[in-house]
């Protein structure tokens, strides 16, 4: 057990002890929760017919639905697991996604649901498993359809269920699930600290007697929420760390809570590592159909039991298979207009990313390997456990650089992330100058008091630790190695002096020539700088001129303004691809001039313009270039028509307007499919509204074209 975790809570839960102002939160639940564990001890377990309950719920389910005129099939469920476990699972609805919907059991592993629920530890061996509604359907269906009078037996049964379960831990999973049970007891949260400070924990407190506790609710997500499609992006670091880390450790905690954390093998960072994209909605051909017909067999029910809610589902239904229907019409008719290059949302081509990282990790492994072979020099200065608490003085001939043995030697100077602008450690003072730019301040010890052969060993570990350092979720999805060989040259953003070369660089995904910097972080108050002599702050380790390597932090606001300064703005406004097929490779193009009025200059310079590019328009309009002509006796660009008249033009100025109108309300449109109509505000025959539309309507329809494509 973490020594740290020195608070007893409830049984075999233990935090971090609290702090003051912690304990002034939490001082005033302790007391229940005290009363709660001490009443277990001499609880009595109630006789309950769970068989003769749920057939009352048959009965009374049955009579319901014929009340509305309607007869059903016995699509009930009945829980799972022993009522007398100490931890339950309380969950919405059992739905017709399993293998076999006549089967009357809720731990069904078919559905993806419970799988989630197993794979992550939580079973019907030691749980005790029921629904809040306890018939099949459509999650949707239930809660639009059923009525009060139709739920109220499922009520029924949940209350009795409720009442005397054995349950001292009991998980809500879903929104929905915790707001009807929230409805029915009083619950009261308790604010939790240390490890377990993002659980969502509740005591449901006893309605006739409020100075005692019934059990605790733990407030989870639905499972099917980390595998959706929704408006988050459902990976990456903060994702993680407000949705999956939770969920993970609200997992933990119900088990300790309960008593159950040696016989349930939770997997730990289920939610947050091992969840599996994709694994969770498998059944057979032959099972899906069957598992549509009766849900088109359950629409059939609620058509006769329900005509005028099923005329609203209807004209709902009816609205968004005419929206689906459009959008799949527009991206028809314009799909080769999604660009592949262009769009600099799209992901890193996988083989790419999987052939620089193993390249990448080729190097690094003959590196880590060439090391321990200078091992055997560790016995020559190794007096201590910590660099911090030495305190011999070693013999003066030990101080020489020149007394460093010759592979260890040969292996530092060999490595070119040891390197300064290219220069490799020859003296001691660059040795010093290595060890300080990779310790950063953390040693308390003047280096004089050190080896040489000691200041060699400690920066070949300190340089393998450095890059060999696992990278981030975030930082693997946005970044890209470079390819092996590459150097960037760097200096200090705070000092201005040189630094170490980095022999191992990131890129961005989405700029691949833009370097991602490293920023000096440590536990200093006001930083130690980048590890030299009177550097303080935080700063990064940037290239030598930003004219010759672009860089960025890597964050994702940094990342985003510097791929858009890269990026071709106009692109997202011109067609590529198969888009450009009856498109002129060629255009002949004559010289405006320059000047207005009597200051008009003529020019009538003709050139072929062989890399003309063209607009979403239909049909597409030639972008006019402006080309270099020294027609004002000065060499600068000018516009340059085409010198076929009948070619439709648009110039690079009123494009940009359009670009900046999306910009001005959020949209950047190398994130959005590209759709003229959408973007350029058309109507059905191809021809401009004589009142363009607000860019940020049109903003909102990208946005819904973006999640149907």
């Amino acid at each position: 057990m973490n020594s740290k975790l020195t608070f007893r809570f409830f049984g075999q839960c233990f935090i971090e002890k609290p702090t003051a102002q912690e304990s002034q939160k939490i001082s005033p639940f302790l007391p229940l929760v005290k009363a709660f564990e001490d009443s277990l001890k001499t609880r009595v377990e109630p006789t309950w017919d769970q068989a003769a309950a749920f057939g009352r719920l048959v009965v009374q389910d049955t009579a319901a639905w014929r009340k509305l005129g309607a007869d059903r099939l016995p699509h009930l469920v009945q829980p799972s697991g022993s009522i007398r476990s100490p931890l339950s699972l309380h969950l919405l609805n059992p739905t017709f996604y399993v293998a076999d919907a006549l089967t009357t059991i809720t731990d069904d592993p078919t559905n993806p649901t419970i799988q989630m629920i197993n794979d992550c530890g939580l079973s019907s061996e030691h749980c005790f498993m029921f629904d809040e509604i306890c018939r099949r359907d459509r999650t949707d269906d239930c809660l639009f359809f059923y009525t009060k009078d139709v739920r109220q037996p499922h009520e029924d049964f949940k209350k009795e269920i409720r009442d005397n379960m054995s349950a001292v831990v009991e998980i809500c999973f879903g929104e929905e699930v915790f707001k009807a049970l929230s409805e029915s007891v009083k619950l009261i949260r308790l604010p939790l600290w240390g490890i377990f400070k993002s659980v969502r924990l509740w005591l449901e407190v006893n309605e006739a007697n409020p100075t005692s506790m019934k059990r605790f609710i733990m407030q989870a997500y639905h499972p099917q929420y980390f595998v959706r499609p929704g408006h988050l992006k459902k990976s990456g670091p903060s994702f993680s760390e407000i949705y999956a880390k939770p969920q993970d450790l609200m997992i933990l905690m119900a088990t300790q809570l309960a008593g159950l954390q040696n016989q349930i093998k939770v997997k730990p960072n289920f939610f947050e590592c091992h969840l599996v994209r994709g694994k969770y909605n498998r059944l057979s051909p032959l099972q899906n159909l069957t598992r549509r017909e009766h849900e088109r067999q359950a629409l059939d029910v609620f058509r006769l039991a329900f005509p005028e809610r099923f005329e609203e589902f209807e004209i709902k239904q009816a609205q968004r298979k005419e929206e689906n229907s459009f959008f799949r019409e527009t991206q028809q008719a314009h799909g080769s207009l999604i660009p592949m290059e262009t769009n600099l949302s799209s992901p890193i081509f996988e083989q790419e990313q999987i052939s620089r990282i193993e390249a990448r990790e080729e190097v690094l492994k003959s590196v880590i390997l060439s090391f321990p072979e200078m091992a055997e020099y560790e016995d020559l200065f190794q007096k201590s456990s910590r660099e911090e608490e030495i305190d011999y003085h070693p013999e003066v001939g030990l101080l020489d650089f020149s007394n460093i043995p010759a592979p260890l030697k040969l292996w530092l100077q060999s490595q070119n992330g040891l390197k300064i602008h290219g220069l490799s450690i020859l003296n001691r003072e660059s040795l010093e100058l290595a060890f300080a730019l990779l310790d950063r301040g953390r040693s308390k010890s003047p280096l004089r008091n050190f080896s040489a052969i000691y200041i060699a060993y400690k920066v070949g570990l300190m340089y393998i630790k450095k890059i060999s350092r696992p990278r981030s979720e975030f930082s693997l999805a946005q970044t890209i190695p470079a390819e092996p060989g590459k150097i960037i040259r760097l200096k200090c953003s705070g000092c201005q002096r040189p630094v170490l070369d980095d022999a191992f660089p990131w890129f961005t995904t989405k700029a691949r020539q833009t370097y991602v910097i490293e920023v000096v972080r440590t536990s200093q108050k006001g930083g130690n700088g980048c590890g030299q002599e009177g550097c303080r702050g935080k700063p990064g380790l940037v290239p030598l001129s930003r004219t010759v390597q672009d860089h960025t932090r890597l964050e994702e606001r940094a990342i985003k303004q510097t791929t858009r300064r890269r990026s071709n703005w106009k692109a997202p406004l011109c067609r590529t691809g198969q888009d450009l097929e009856g498109c002129a490779g060629l255009i002949r193009v004559r010289c405006r001039g320059s000047g207005t009025g009597d200051n008009k200059i003529e020019c009538g310079l003709e050139r072929d313009y062989t890399t003309p590019e063209w607009s979403l328009h239909s049909p597409p309009r030639l972008i006019l270039p402006r080309l270099k002509c020294d027609c004002d006796k000065r060499t600068k660009d000018h516009y340059f028509d085409p010198v076929d008249r009948d070619i439709p033009t648009i110039s690079s100025d009123n494009l940009r307007k359009i670009y900046q109108g999306f910009l001005k309300v959020g949209c950047d449109l190398a994130d959005y499919p590209k759709l003229p109509h959408i973007i350029l505000d058309l109507k059905g025959n191809g021809e401009p509204r004589k009142h363009s539309r607000p860019y940020r309507y049109r903003f909102e329809e990208l946005k819904k074209a973006k999640r149907i494509c």
